[in-house]
Parts: C-alpha cells; sequence; structure tokens
C-alpha cells in the first residue's frame, strides 16, 4: 500500500468514516502499510465498532481473546464478536466457533463450535469450512470421517485457504480418510507453499510418521522421500533425521560419514539434535578418529540448547571418565538437569543408578569422617593444657599446641563436612 493510499484511508477515518476506521485499525494491528502498533490498532478499531462497523467490532474482539493492546478478556472478546454476528460478519461468527471449541470463557462444546462454524461457512468463510474439516477429521462432536473432512477441505481451499490445501496433502500422503495418493499429496502440498504456508515441517511429521510406524503403516522408504522434500523445503530437523537413515542403516547403506555429513548441515543452521549426534559420532569413533574432547565440545554445544539428550551425554563423559576426570557429582548434576527437562532415559538412569551412587559415595564419606574424627580428636588433645604427646619424649605445649590444634580442628570438620555436604547434594538430585 502507498503512502498517499494510506494517507487517504487516514483522512477518511479522521472524518468519522467507520469503513476507514475499520481499515486503519487493521492496518496498525497487521502493520500493512504502517508501522505495527497494536495499541493504534485498537483504538482505531474500537471507534469503528462503535460507528457500528461489523468487521470492526470483530477485530475488537480479537483483541480482547488475543490480549493485544489490552488484557485477555474472552468475556468482553465473545461479545464483541456477538455483536458483529448479529450485523452478520462471517468471520466473527468463525470466532465464535472457535471460542466454543477450545473452551475460551466458555465451557467445551462441539456442537455450538459447529452450529457457528456451519453459520459461517454458509456465508463462504473458508476459515470455517477448514475448522468443520478439522472436527470431521478429530471426531469432535461428530463421528470421525475422512471423507467428510475431506470434503470441508477441499471447499475451503477451492477458496484459497492456504492451510487447507497443506491438509488434504497431509491427508493423501498417510491415506487418512482416503486412498494414499503421493502425486496428489505433492501437488496440494505445493499449492499451499505457494499461497504461503510453510509445508516443510508437515512434509517432516509424514516422514517421521512412515519412520516410526504411528498413525500408519511402517515405511521407511517412504519416510526418507517425505523427509527429503521436507529439506528441500528449507525444514533443518528433517536433514538431521536424514542422517539418522545413515547412521543406522535405515533403507541406505550404514555410511557414518554421510551421517556426519547430514548432521553438520543440521547443525550449522543451530539444531540441537544434530549436534549432539555428531558428539556421538566422535565420541565412538564412527566415520571419524575417536575424539572425546570434540565429543563433549559438540555435546555442550547442544546442552546450551536445551537438548536432554545431551546432558545425559555429558554426564555418561563424566560416570566414565571419558574426556573428562571421573566425577560423580558432576555426572549426576548433568543428568539430572535432563530429568528436569522432561527426557525419560535421564529419568530411567537416575532411577537405575541411585543406590550405585549412593554406594559409591558412602565408602568416600565413611573414609572421610573416620579421618576426620581422628584429626579433631588430635587438634582436642593438642588444645588441651597439657599439650600434645607427639613421642615419649615429645610433647607440644603453648603455641606450637595451640596452631597444631587449630590445624588438626579445621581438617576434621572439613573431612567429616564436606561428605555429608556431598551426600545431601547427591541426595537432592534424587
Amino acid at each position: 500500500m502507498s503512502p498517499s493510499d494510506v494517507a487517504a484511508i487516514r483522512a477518511q477515518a479522521e472524518a468519522g468514516d467507520s469503513l476507514a476506521m475499520k481499515s486503519l485499525g487493521y492496518m496498525y494491528l497487521e502493520g500493512d502499510g504502517v508501522a505495527q502498533d497494536s495499541t493504534l490498532g485498537f483504538s482505531w478499531s474500537l471507534k469503528g465498532a462503535r460507528a457500528g462497523n461489523a468487521r470492526a467490532m470483530n477485530n475488537v474482539g480479537g483483541c480482547y481473546a488475543d490480549g493485544e493492546s489490552v488484557p485477555t478478556n474472552y468475556e468482553e472478546a465473545m461479545a464483541w464478536y456477538g455483536a458483529a454476528a448479529a450485523l452478520g460478519d462471517d468471520l466473527a461468527m468463525r470466532n465464535i466457533g472457535t471460542m466454543y471449541e477450545q473452551g475460551q470463557g466458555v465451557g467445551v462444546d462441539y456442537a455450538q463450535a459447529m452450529k457457528w462454524y456451519l453459520k459461517s461457512a454458509n456465508r463462504g468463510q473458508a476459515l470455517a469450512m477448514r475448522n468443520i474439516g478439522k472436527l470431521y477429521f478429530d471426531g469432535h462432536g461428530v463421528p470421525k470421517d475422512g471423507a467428510t473432512a475431506m470434503k470441508w477441505f477441499h471447499d475451503a481451499a477451492d477458496l484459497g485457504d492456504a492451510r487447507a490445501m497443506m491438509l488434504m496433502g497431509r491427508m493423501y500422503a498417510l491415506g487418512l480418510g482416503v486412498p494414499r495418493d503421493d502425486r496428489a499429496a505433492v501437488e496440494w502440498c505445493r499449492r499451499a507453499a505457494m499461497g504461503g504456508q510453510d509445508v516443510s515441517e508437515m512434509m517432516r511429521d509424514i516422514g517421521l510418521m512412515y519412520l516410526h510406524g504411528s498413525e500408519v503403516g511402517q515405511d521407511r522408504a517412504l519416510a526418507l522421500e517425505w523427509l527429503h522434500r521436507a529439506v528441500d523445503e528449507g525444514d533443518v530437523p528433517a536433514t538431521n533425521a536424514i542422517g539418522t537413515f545413515y547412521n543406522k542403516g535405515y533403507v541406505v547403506d550404514q555410511d557414518f560419514q554421510a551421517a556426519m555429513k547430514w548432521y553438520l548441515q543440521a547443525a550449522a543452521k543451530g539444531d540441537a539434535i544434530a549436534m549432539s549426534n555428531i558428539g556421538c559420532l566422535y565420541l565412538n569413533g564412527q566415520g571419524v578418529d575417536r575424539d572425546y574432547a570434540k565429543a563433549l565440545q559438540w555435546y555442550h554445544q547442544s546442552a546450551d540448547r536445551g537438548c536432554a539428550s545431551a546432558m545425559l551425554e555429558i554426564g555418561s563423559c563424566y560416570v566414565d571418565g571419558k574426556g573428562v576426570p571421573r566425577d560423580l557429582h558432576q555426572a549426576l548434576q548433568w543428568i539430572h538437569q535432563g530429568a528436569n527437562a522432561g527426557d525419560d532415559d535421564c529419568k530411567t538412569w537416575l532411577a537405575v543408578h541411585r543406590w550405585v551412587a549412593f554406594s559409591t559415595l558412602s565408602k568416600t564419606s565413611i573414609l572421610g569422617i573416620a579421618f576426620g574424627t581422628f584429626a579433631l580428636i588430635l587438634g582436642a588433645k593438642s588444645m588441651s593444657r597439657g599439650g600434645l604427646k607427639l613421642t615419649q619424649s615429645v610433647r607440644l605445649v603453648g603455641p606450637r599446641a595451640a596452631i597444631m590444634g587449630l590445624l588438626a580442628l579445621s581438617i576434621g570438620l572439613f573431612l567429616i563436612v564436606r561428605p555429608i555436604i556431598t551426600v545431601w547434594g547427591i541426595a537432592s538430585l534424587f
């Protein structure tokens, strides 16, 4: 939109034109032709709504629903959506349906959601058609029906809804509700991408579903095809996943060097899991010379980005003394961090190894406490009036005895307290 167009709309809005107020409000909310400013967007939308513009009323409702420039208030959102819907606004009707479907300010009610979606769809709203398709696809409030879902997705796609096109591509790719048709799947994904929809993540998900056999039968060859399509669309996790195909020898010959190539491509774009996988190759000497230092370097880069599996690997290096001195306390700290991040392998490790950890620490603790107790006794004797008798002919008295006593007391306290604190710290990790 040109500056002259923006100036013309602003002039009309300032003159009291409700349509121009709505348009100017939307422009500020979306940053369309002007710098994005949600406060001005809400202000002009509210002026348009009070002047009677139904779409402006819907936009005010959207601000309250999303907490944009105003605190989130679903009751206010529903009131504004209702006012807009009463004036025939199809998008407001769809938004009321969404509130019922998601339970925003009202109880979840799929029947009410469907009623409002149908009202909106009957007025030609593509988003509502897609929402109806999702209700049928998921079986929410209606019997699960892939064919009916596809019909509604198709209606939305015919009106240019790119997300509906992507959902159709997914259904064709996985044979959900329709016979599997890779050509149709790719074509609908292509149309969705042309419509501005990012289809790379969906393509990766399709690949992983075929890899793991979730929702569809396992087919690793198909999985690899879809992962390559995702990579062609720029998906980074799919790049890492292809590396794993070469690492494990899925469908392709096992090739650690090829795996490393794919992992490095993903890692260069910030993929934390790929970084951890590179660390594993260095740790095990697969496709590269074994190098614990480089392995730990990659694990730390991955862990810094929140990868819990890398935290487990760092902990394991401390347990085994690979690239670092053996340090059970450090190991448990890393693995506990991974468990807190939700990693099941870290949780399992802690459950299996907790008694090993305590038994190892208890040996160290018992020795420390024993030597510490001896040092305390030695110190107490040295501090006594009689001084400290070292041999039959040698006795420390006066300042020398006091210094020896203080030193022995300090060592004794350290040897006793340190293992207790260590065990306490380890216990807290469990």
